[in-house]
């Protein structure tokens, strides 16, 4: 897994805009001073050019809810793609530095993302974020019309 920490000098990161001090606290710093019962994963894909090409890079956040209500930036990775193995090094980098106390992971429906917090977390429940697209529905009235019309 790579943290978007290491990319070329310059001031900030070319892949999201976010000044390299406030990523080196994000992804650096030691979470062990509260326990985040609440986790909050979101990810996004991104197109960059790599070699001459287009290539999707995955960027995965993660956000913690301290037990008197407060949010903090927990880590941030950019990976090649979303699956079981990369939620896994992306969450057991997190514990390393520190983080425990969870109770409940959030997230979309990501790719492995539940199997990820099954076993890095395995005391946790993770949790399919209410209003998250439902991958098994249809996304809009729209398209529920046209699925049940091309059914007919």
């Amino acid at each position: 897994m790579g943290d978007v920490v290491n990319h070329p000098r310059g001031d900030e990161s070319p892949l999201i805009g976010i000044p390299d001090q406030l990523l080196a606290d994000i992804c650096l710093r030691r979470l062990d001073h509260v326990a985040f019962p609440r986790v909050d994963l979101d990810a996004l894909h991104v197109k960059r050019r790599k070699d001459g090409r287009a290539v999707y890079l995955s960027v995965v956040t993660a956000t913690g809810q301290a037990a008197d209500g407060e949010w903090e930036p927990l880590g941030i990775a950019v990976g090649d793609s979303e699956d079981a193995s990369f939620w896994t090094s992306f969450l057991v980098s997190l514990r390393h530095r520190g983080l425990h106390g969870v109770e409940v992971v959030w997230s979309a429906d990501h790719g492995g993302v539940d199997d990820a917090v099954a076993v890095v977390f395995p005391d946790a429940r993770w949790q399919r974020a209410a209003g998250a697209p439902d991958p098994s529905q249809p996304r809009d009235q729209a398209e529920a019309d046209k699925a049940s019309n091309h059914v007919r």
